[in-house]
């Protein structure tokens, strides 16, 4: 038997053990406790005390999920589950702390299993918030889907009817599957809004008797959820629980939350807000509160004070490394100096934002994929306003419009990591935006930067010289204006396709037309942004000649691929084709045979067709040996995102996943052409996977078709192609332009010349 002296010791260690937990905690120091916590488990697992260990290996699975190391979370709470302890609670309480971990996780369908799991053994209130602010978490996700299909179905549905029955055909088959999308994705989300409003209700009837900020988070959980008021009694009970609570971190982020919902009493609970974290000194809440309050100041047009408040959250955020409540105060601090014409201040307070946030892009891995598509769509505005701020000034410095290029840049790149899924993207050789304005310094480059309400054209010449123009026109007006002119383009008959033409040579061409004439060079590299990267700019029209009679052009994401100019007697060449498709509703290309022939008598190497294009075929090959050319005539679409890309093998797609497998091997390649692709109009992101694929893999650059051309023309203007490119005087630019010229001296519609696109290093 214990002595009293004996169970007040114990007693006291353990109180001692969780005074250094929480000292610990606060300072931030969560692999300290980690470590003492697994010392007691390893204590309690030795005495053969399940309970306790069970309880101590909570403990730890918390503080996993603090840090975002959801999988040991996870892995510890699977261990307590195979404990088998008898005690209903402890259980509800492991399968709701589970699907804490599946939530952090992005895995909101497990999240939400874990959650009705834990309320079958006990109805607590803070399982039901959880499980409603999972569904509210799911139905933000899948509105950002909604949101996507949307614009691409509008953007579609704005192109009237094609002429050529394959194009039409598969315009309509495109409208059917937005339709289908959109649809299905607003089903989802009226049932999950019901789902979430059922258990938003249950919870605000339950009152607990401790932890009944629960019951004020029950409250915010209905208000996202309903159109309808809060009412005054409600308003009353939350304000006794919130002035009542002792003070942590969680009343201050109770505090704050609530400021959303009781809006005619903002600033007060703010301030309350303010009061608490002086009290729990808890660096995190305090930049947060900061952060709040200099948002409450600058909407309120008190900008002074806002200041105050912002450079204080930064002042916090930097000595704790906080890097996402810093992009966040920085990025308001730029707005306020803006708001009070502090313009040099300004752009320092935005430069600052940009770094931070570079910090932050490396440490979102554990995201999902929507969950980054989110971030990056609401720091978007961050990138533009900054490159605003650069070059709507009264006078633009050659170091303003290097700078802005170099943010658009870090937007494309950040883009590129969008697209793919991957954080970690890297491409063989990237070089920084100075070394490739050096390395380009003899090259003609022209940028455009598309922002909501205007857009800017850049020029560089060879001889060093920076050009700006500003065109006061939204980003709507533009898309109407690129699907509309595509359209025309692709239909054939009309010559409704020069009008356009003619407007976007006049928005991006004109400006600069002297000094383009004036300087010497034979290829216009054009950098474009959003939408624009979509259009052959060989195809411009000057109301009396196309811009491929004047200069040769080829497309770029200015990501510089450093790799060797191969001689042109040591191609190998690896060709394939595919002109009767095995796949269901997908027409023959009928002149796919003759082209692989042509290609192959023009340049050699290895062709293979039809049956023998499978998957596994053209892997082996790529395997085996080293191309510098790889010659694809195939069904292919690229779309705004990956899973929706892909290549027609004749045993199956290849998706822009399966192709980078396949590619990751090559180090030599210097042309990729894909010859019979699609690239889609209706989004900003459908040249990121060509583009985006060659970066990755040291392709040197690709040459694709925008949309499907006449299978004779296709296979006489790849035969002229090689033959022009076989003339040593010729690179690939301009050999792909006389191609346009030929074919323009022959009266042949652009439909016909002007879908092959040159993307990437044209030497």
């Amino acid at each position: 038997m214990f002595s009293s002296i004996s169970v007040n010791a114990i007693e006291r260690e353990k109180a001692d053990i969780h005074e250094r937990v929480n000292k610990l905690e606060k300072a931030g120091k969560f692999s300290q406790v980690i470590q003492i916590w697994q010392e007691q488990a390893e204590i309690y697992r030795n005495e053969n005390n399940s309970n306790k260990e069970a309880e101590v290996l909570f403990a730890i699975a918390e503080v996993y999920n603090k840090v975002g190391n959801f999988d040991l979370a996870i892995g510890k709470l699977n261990y307590i589950i195979d404990l088998n302890i008898k005690k209903p609670k402890l259980n509800a309480l492991v399968l709701e702390e589970i699907g804490n971990s599946f939530q952090g996780k992005g895995k909101y369908k497990q999240a939400v299993s874990a959650y009705q799991k834990s309320l079958r053994l006990n109805n607590s209130l803070s399982c039901l918030n959880n499980l409603v602010k999972t569904w509210i978490v799911f139905i933000d996700k899948t509105m950002v889907e909604l949101e996507g299909v949307k614009e691409k179905e509008y953007l579609e549905s704005d192109i009237s009817q094609y002429n050529d029955r394959l194009l039409e055909y598969n315009r309509e088959k495109r409208l059917f599957t937005n339709a289908a999308s959109r649809y299905k994705l607003e089903k989802k989300v009226d049932i999950l809004k019901k789902l979430a409003l059922e258990r938003a209700n249950e919870a605000v009837k339950i009152r607990v008797v401790n932890n009944s900020l629960s019951e004020v988070y029950a409250l915010i959980n209905w208000h996202k959820l309903t159109s309808q008021s809060i009412s005054k009694a409600q308003l009353f009970h939350a304000r006794k629980i919130l002035e009542s609570e002792l003070p942590s971190r969680a009343l201050v982020f109770s505090l704050i939350n609530w400021s959303k919902v009781d809006i005619d009493n903002n600033i007060y609970w703010l301030k309350k807000a303010e009061e608490v974290v002086s009290l729990i000194q808890d660096p995190v809440a305090q930049s947060h509160v900061a952060q709040e309050l200099g948002q409450y100041y600058y909407d309120n047009d008190r900008f002074e004070a806002a200041l105050q408040y912002t450079q204080q959250s930064q002042l916090i955020a930097q000595s704790y490394f906080l890097f996402e409540n810093l992009y966040r105060a920085q990025w308001l601090a730029g707005k306020a100096y803006l708001r009070l014409n502090q313009r040099s201040d300004s752009l320092t307070a935005y430069k600052n934002a940009i770094a931070a946030l570079d910090t932050v892009n490396q440490n979102i891995t554990s995201w999902d994929s929507v969950q980054k598509a989110k971030y990056r769509l609401d720091t978007k505005p961050l990138y533009h306003e900054l490159i605003d701020l650069l070059l709507g000034q009264e006078r633009v410095s050659k170091q303003d419009i290097k700078q802005a290029i170099f943010v658009a840049d870090k937007l494309r790149f950040s883009e590129l990591q969008n697209y793919f899924g991957d954080d970690c993207f890297e491409v063989r050789s990237l070089d920084s935006t100075q070394a490739i304005l050096e390395k380009e310094k003899n090259e003609t480059l022209l940028y455009s930067i598309v922002l909501d309400d205007k857009s800017y054209v850049i020029l560089k010449l060879p001889d060093g010289s920076f050009h700006l123009n500003k065109l006061d026109i939204p980003k709507s007006e533009i898309q109407k204006l690129a699907v509309a002119w595509r359209k025309n383009l692709t239909a054939g008959n009309t010559n409704k396709f020069q009008i356009q033409g003619r407007e976007l040579y006049d928005l991006l061409i004109s400006p600069f037309e002297q000094k383009l004439e004036l300087s010497e060079f034979e290829v216009l590299i054009f950098i474009h942004d959003g939408i624009l990267r979509n259009l052959p700019m060989a195809a411009l029209y000057d109301g009396d000649r196309y811009l491929a009679q004047k200069w040769a052009s080829v497309s770029s994401l200015g990501l510089n691929i450093a790799t060797e100019n191969l001689p042109s007697s040591n191609t190998q060449a690896l060709i394939f084709g595919l002109s009767r498709p095995n796949q269901p509703g997908w027409t023959d290309l009928e002149m796919v045979d003759r082209e692989v022939n042509l290609v192959h008598q023009l340049i050699g190497g290895q062709k293979y067709l039809d049956d023998d294009f499978t998957v596994s075929n053209l892997t082996n090959r790529l395997d085996k040996k080293f191309y510098s050319v790889v010659h694809l005539a195939t069904h292919g679409y690229f779309a705004g995102n990956v899973k929706d890309s892909f290549l027609l093998a004749y045993d199956g797609q290849i998706s822009i996943t399966d192709l980078e497998k396949i590619l990751q091997n090559q180090t030599a390649i210097d042309l990729l052409v894909l010859s019979a692709c699609e690239t889609a109009i209706t989004s900003d992101s459908s040249l990121l996977g060509l583009a985006g694929v060659a970066a990755r893999n040291g392709v040197k650059s690709i040459l694709g078709s925008l949309w499907l051309v006449q299978d004779d023309l296709q296979s006489e203007i790849m035969g002229d192609f090689y033959t022009y490119l076989a003339n040593s005087d010729n690179n690939k630019a301009i050999a792909l332009q006389k191609v346009q010229q030929k074919m323009i001296s022959q009266y042949a519609h652009p439909q016909n010349w002007a879908a092959l696109n040159l993307i990437g290093d044209y030497r």
